[in-house]
């Protein structure tokens, strides 16, 4: 079979586009984005009722102000327990729906019986990691287990946040509020702060959860943005 000059040329121009995206899969492989999510304006302050029942949770879902897509430690797989977070936010405070879907509700681990418990962090809890300004090392972590007992770690000492949590059939909730104050944010349209949310799942083994892909939750560097919208 005679291959005339026009077929090697096709050939040798798909080979080389194939070499090409080969050395650019192989120069990508691992590299991660960061992840964003706008949280929307809400006109009247959200009751931190438990359930997420509230107006703004729905507005928030309706707008995709949504944080989803959860990875164990790591981020080297799916997390078997997903914990989507709604966010807004009105000229005063920032507030965060969180459903739970623990593998078994009978089985939540709880050996924190008190705020500010540093055992908070062995439960079944949420964490929320704030950063104020980008290009800063300081950040804030706000911490609540199924139980309703909250804790602040890593940051320097808050004087106040509010928590609801309840308990479903299949799912646990948490309402988180943040006054804007306290994290030294001014609710200006547009302004983006780093952000993350994780937690731990204890009922089908100990599996720390995290949104962003990190080995430790604690370094601002992999911190997702959150973004400021009306």
């Amino acid at each position: 079979m005679v291959i005339s000059k026009k077929s090697l040329i096709g050939i040798g121009i798909f080979l080389w586009c194939f070499f090409l995206s080969f050395l650019w899969i192989t120069e990508n492989k691992g590299e991660t984005y960061t992840k964003k999510v706008a949280a929307i304006q809400f006109s009247s302050p959200s009751a931190i009722d438990k359930k997420n029942k509230d107006d703004a949770w729905l507005e928030a879902a309706i707008n995709g102000s949504i944080v989803a897509g959860f990875v164990n430690q790591g981020g080297g797989n799916l997390a078997s327990c997903q914990m989507p977070g709604f966010v807004v936010y009105d000229n005063e405070n920032l507030y965060i729906g969180v459903r739970v879907y623990p593998s078994s509700m009978e089985k939540l681990t709880q050996k924190a019986y008190r705020d500010d418990d540093k055992n908070i962090c062995r439960d079944d809890h949420i964490e929320i990691f704030t950063q104020p300004y980008l290009n800063s090392k300081t950040y804030y972590q706000f911490s609540v287990n199924s139980q309703n007992f909250k804790a602040i770690h890593y940051g320097e000492e808050t004087p106040f946040f509010k928590t609801a949590t309840y308990k479903g059939n299949n799912f646990w909730s948490a309402e988180i509020l943040i006054p804007l104050s306290i994290i030294d944010i001014t609710p200006n349209k547009g302004k983006v702060w780093g952000v993350n949310m994780a937690g731990a799942h204890t009922t089908s083994g100990f599996e720390w959860i995290t949104w962003v892909k990190a080995h430790n939750f604690h370094n601002v560097e992999k911190f997702g943005q959150l973004i400021l919208k009306e």
